[in-house]
């Protein structure tokens, strides 16, 4: 790192420290949640379900029928980073093929 001249002086550029709270909230477990819609293909759901969260079959199928019948379910809980890149590539799968699908996440407590 290449130290900044003042004067004479050579003076180190400021250490920024990460912020605590920003840390604990990555830390912090997140739930993935499906929402029900009443238009993408519940065999749609199901394959996102297991290609992009890695559910197994069944455990896809119980996830949609449970978003399904009371509006949304829970699909896992994950790191928050990890949460919002499985999120983004399922909306953008989703979109590239014509549906709604929707995700959201939310910090489990």
């Amino acid at each position: 790192m290449e130290l900044l001249r003042a004067g004479d002086e050579k003076i180190a550029p400021p250490q920024l420290r990460p912020d605590p709270d920003e840390d604990a909230d990555r830390d912090r477990p997140w739930r993935v949640v499906l929402h029900n819609d009443d238009y993408t293909p519940m065999e749609y759901v199901t394959k996102v379900l297991h290609d992009v969260f890695k559910l197994g079959w069944a455990k896809s199928v119980m996830v949609m029928a449970r978003a399904h019948a009371s509006g949304r379910a829970q699909v896992a809980v994950l790191p928050k980073q990890e949460a919002s890149e499985r999120i983004a590539t399922a909306h953008a799968r989703a979109r590239g093929d014509g549906w709604p699908l929707h995700f959201t996440k939310e910090p489990v407590d």
